[in-house]
């Protein structure tokens, strides 16, 4: 994980690149910081992006509700353009040139210990080729400041996943079994996996709820590296942030609202945006887009269905103001029907 300005990392050897593993290496680099970003830029792993795409890509549900728990936005890499990658890759190069040759290692757990010592010291205390500055000093003078504070209670870190309940009434998380009621036989739920709990939901109702069980061991293990981007902006809910310069002050809310469902903080994509513009006019776009947030969405392609179906030249529904007393409590001469039958 780099942070953009100052160049200063944070870096961790980890086994695996499961989701979980992944919310704990940011919630480790947030305490290394003593603080979190406003935005982090990824590249699209499976753990963080369960769709790419350069107009609207889907985000993993357990991520979203660890950016909305520490207050990052999340912006994703358009695939197959390595020109806007970010910093961290030439990071990964310099770690395994200048820290991984001529270096033994008895454990995970001292080869990460190893490697936050010289973090600190050999790579934090460099002269950088781009800044020609050394990192740590830029990160303690002026970026650390810049951070936002870390929540006061850490949020919750679960992953989410869509199980099958079989027909012997149980469901499998990471080669392990839960059960559920015999009713659910054949269903698609969603389970939630903590520290400490897992629970599992049809839809918005919890049907059931198991002390999480010690995930197996892998076979195999084989170390990686563990890679973030990071930059500074002011604080937000989850959300892609959007690229797309034209039409952008006149939008009403794409650019800047958040995605409030299960599963992504998004918003669409700036040259979706630009194009959609292109065909159907400025006018119409922010029409489109107007009605989308009337119902609660910012997503690219809802927005673009609109303007394909010419909802958006349709009028707004005008509402009904309430019904008046006079038909509910009874007016000044009615009799109370209650007492008809009496």
């Amino acid at each position: 994980m780099t942070l953009c300005w100052s160049r200063h990392q944070y870096v961790e050897l980890v086994r695996d690149q499961r989701s979980a593993t992944w919310l704990a290496c940011h919630r480790h680099a947030f305490q290394w910081f003593g603080g979190v970003p406003g935005r982090i830029i990824i590249d699209n792993a499976k753990c963080a992006i369960t769709r790419a795409c350069a107009h609207d890509p889907e985000v993993q549900r357990a991520y979203a509700d660890c950016a909305e728990g520490y207050g990052f936005r999340i912006e994703a890499c358009p695939p197959r353009d390595p020109q806007k990658k970010g910093i961290v890759e030439a990071g990964v190069k310099y770690v395994k040139r200048a820290f991984l040759p001529l270096r033994e290692f008895r454990s995970l757990a001292n080869a990460n210990r190893q490697l936050a010592e010289w973090v600190l010291g050999e790579a934090g205390n460099r002269c950088h080729g781009t800044t020609r500055e050394q990192p740590l000093t830029r990160f303690l003078a002026t970026e650390r400041a810049l951070l936002q504070p870390l929540p006061e209670v850490p949020p919750v870190l679960a992953v989410w996943a869509r199980v099958k309940v079989h027909r012997d009434a149980h469901v499998q998380f990471e080669r392990c079994l839960y059960s559920v009621p015999f009713r659910l036989v054949g269903q698609t739920l969603w389970l939630k996996a903590g520290d400490s709990l897992v629970n599992l939901y049809r839809e918005h109702e919890q049907v059931a709820s198991h002390r999480a069980r010690p995930t197996p061991a892998p076979a195999r293990p084989s170390p990686i590296i563990c890679r973030r981007r990071h930059g500074l902006e002011p604080s937000g809910r989850p959300m892609v942030l959007a690229r797309g310069r034209a039409h952008r002050s006149r939008l009403p809310g794409p650019g800047r609202a958040p995605v409030r469902r299960p599963g992504a903080g998004q918003s669409p994509r700036g040259p979706g945006r630009v194009a959609a513009g292109k065909s159907y006019g400025a006018a119409r776009l922010e029409a489109a887009c107007a009605r989308a947030l009337r119902f609660g969405t910012v997503r690219y392609r809802t927005v673009k269905a609109i303007l394909a179906k010419g909802l958006d030249t349709l009028q707004t529904p005008v509402s009904v103001a309430p019904t008046s007393s006079t038909y509910l409590q009874g007016g000044r001469f009615c009799r109370d029907p209650q007492t008809l039958f009496h």
